[in-house]
């Protein structure tokens, strides 16, 4: 006698927990693998601003200790530039000779978006590349793509500002900041950032806005005025004048909050630790202005 077998498919019930489960196993899966991408991304991230960092080294290794400057507009304009035009680390888009790339056309004024700078907005890959080469860095770094972490805002070209303690304009951060101008003044040198990634370029300085001392139109030094930058996450990679690197994650809550904000938004006064960690980050010490805040909490 010939059997015959009826295949059986799957009721909808059973198909139903089948579904279930490869969303649960997506839901599970995903997150690694966006973490893992993430990481890779701050690793390439973190490898680049060290790179900046060592040229930084070897430019003032090179140039009987002096340090090059943070400002990337006023460079320009003060005389501790070193001497005139092409005293920063990068130089702000600006106008320039095709013909003869060393020769910028007319003389730069002291603010951005006025010819012959080039708006943000209007500056166009060469224009970048241009500034990029007319920096005091470039005979050490000859590779645009060093400058920009990949996953930096489009049409920025320079994702990395320095801090504002390097050698930026002197009447920025208030009464009594110690400016440094040469790689010697900076003590405990494993504790002092110099690069910081931002992932995008804003209308001014390439340097990171953090108030010394209140006076004169000063900010308060316990506000943040540059929002803190969130990169690969709630935090941001920095470069330290002893060659190391690493990411640090924003953790307070004040500082969360800040991230919401934009440039030049200040935030209320508080004891926030993020922004004092990156106020002493920035200038090896911390003004009067923040004795009225209890230290414990932060640790320090």
């Amino acid at each position: 006698m010939k059997k015959t077998a009826k295949g059986r498919g799957f009721t909808l019930i059973e198909l139903l927990i089948v579904i279930a489960i490869i969303a649960l196993l997506m839901a599970i899966l995903v997150p690694a693998l966006s973490r893992a991408k993430e990481m890779g991304k701050r690793a390439v991230c973190l490898n680049q601003i060290k790179q900046l960092q060592f040229a930084w080294g070897l430019y003032s290794d090179d140039s009987d200790d002096k340090v090059v400057s943070g400002d990337t507009i006023y460079s320009w304009g003060f005389p501790a530039s070193g001497g005139g035009p092409q005293g920063s680390w990068f130089e702000y888009p600006h106008q320039w000779n095709p013909v003869c790339p060393l020769k910028t056309v007319g003389t730069l004024p002291s603010s951005p978006g006025t010819a012959p700078y080039i708006p943000i907005d209007s500056a166009k890959q060469d224009d970048w590349y241009h500034s990029i080469e007319d920096g005091k860095l470039w005979k050490y770094l000859k590779d645009h793509n060093i400058y920009r972490c990949p996953v930096g805002e489009k049409n920025a070209y320079v994702t990395n500002y320095m801090s504002h303690a390097m050698h930026t304009h002197p009447q920025s951060p208030g009464p009594g900041a110690p400016m440094v101008l040469r790689k010697s003044q900076i003590k405990k040198i494993s504790d002092r950032f110099i690069f910081l990634d931002v992932g995008w370029v804003k209308g001014g300085g390439g340097a990171y806005y953090t108030p010394f001392k209140a006076g004169g139109g000063t900010p308060s030094p316990k506000k943040w005025y540059d929002p803190p930058p969130t990169r690969h996450g709630m935090g941001t990679t920095f470069a330290f004048a002893d060659n190391h690197s690493e990411y640090r994650k924003w953790t307070d809550k004040h500082a969360v909050e800040a991230t919401k904000h934009g440039w030049g938004a200040y935030t209320e006064d508080n004891c926030d630790c993020d922004l004092r960690w990156f106020s002493k980050a920035t200038w090896g010490e911390l003004s009067s202005d923040w004795t009225s805040c209890t230290t414990r909490r932060c640790g320090d």
